[in-house]
């Protein structure tokens, strides 16, 4: 008798600049049909920019996180469920990498390395879900296994991480989850607890713990950089008194220390008019990458048209 396969839920999110463009949509929407994906539901709507943010809350720290609200609350969205066997897995290999770069060089087949511009501009979002705690603690003690493969330098740290998730997938066929989530997810909870760890050496604090805490605990918690050898004291020091031989000394002291104002301020432009510069040659290339899409689009859809009007000029000559 086999086995019953059950059919597995998945979100995706059809970005705003790829909803505006006709023919890349029905490309995505091919490619859904053409990987044995099942629409269970679809809507298309203007996510607003309260539940962008809630959406994207994980990402409120990051410093392209003011960027990602605006753009996913620039214009429609199409969002679905989609089902099938290992659905979640199978959607983001057919998305490809998050980063574009990546996508275009090492998939360059997926929908991000077809269809996507930028970071943000990525054209599709998926799930990852990380709700069965168990596959979360293997991650963390799958880690310590495999700790002296990142440290030895033999290999890729993506290729160890890629290792661990094939771990996981052996152990328990639900978990499916690619190295790059693997990676992610850790570094998030390795995140929180170094957070909650350095909160609880504060004196006067009160104690904090977080999801996962014991388990980091076990495989970090002995290491020099959780534990250092020493600390330096946070006692304040006395105030030094001076006499009247030490005016002279003082005054030098002031007017070197003045010298370094001056100079740390005129850095401070520095690095500023440098940063600006590089955030409109961002700006610049993002545009222009913008433009070769519309171009190339324009081009499909030229060439598109005329096959058409060479099939009908055809069927009416039969």
């Amino acid at each position: 008798m086999q086995s019953r396969k059950y059919l597995q839920l998945t979100l995706a999110i059809l970005k705003p600049h790829v909803v505006k463009s006709p023919f890349v949509l029905q490309k995505i929407r091919d490619l859904i049909i053409d990987n044995d994906f099942k629409v269970v539901r679809s809507r298309r709507t203007t996510i607003s920019y309260e539940e962008a943010e809630l959406f994207y809350k994980e990402h409120k720290h990051r410093f392209f996180y003011n960027r990602l609200l605006s753009f996913i609350c620039s214009g429609p969205s199409d969002i679905h469920i989609l089902a099938g066997h290992d659905a979640i897995a199978k959607w983001r290999h057919l998305m490809g990498p998050t980063k574009v770069y990546q996508a275009q060089y090492i998939a360059p087949d997926t929908i991000r390395g077809m269809f996507g511009l930028s970071d943000t501009r990525n054209a599709t979002h998926g799930s990852a879900s990380w709700k069965d705690d168990n596959a979360v603690r293997r991650l963390i003690y799958a880690w310590k296994e495999y700790e002296n493969n990142f440290k030895n330098g033999k290999c890729k740290s993506s290729e160890v991480w890629k290792k661990i998730a094939s771990v996981l997938q052996n152990e328990n066929s639900q978990w499916l989850y690619t190295g790059i989530q693997c990676e992610n997810k850790f570094k998030e909870l390795r995140k929180k607890y170094v957070k909650v760890k350095d909160h609880n050496k504060q004196s006067g604090n009160s104690p904090m713990t977080s999801k996962f805490f014991n388990e980091f605990e076990e495989i970090l918690g002995d290491k020099p950089c959780m534990q250092p050898v020493a600390l330096a004291s946070s006692l304040k020091k006395r105030p030094l008194t001076f006499t009247s031989q030490d005016s002279d000394t003082e005054n030098s002291k002031d007017d070197s220390d003045r010298k370094k104002k001056v100079r740390k301020t005129r850095l401070q432009r520095e690095l500023g008019e440098w940063s600006a510069t590089l955030r409109e040659d961002a700006k610049y290339r993002e545009e222009v990458r913008e433009q070769c899409h519309k171009e190339m689009i324009a081009a499909s859809d030229r060439a598109i048209n005329a096959y058409k009007e060479m099939m009908k000029k055809l069927i009416d000559k039969l």
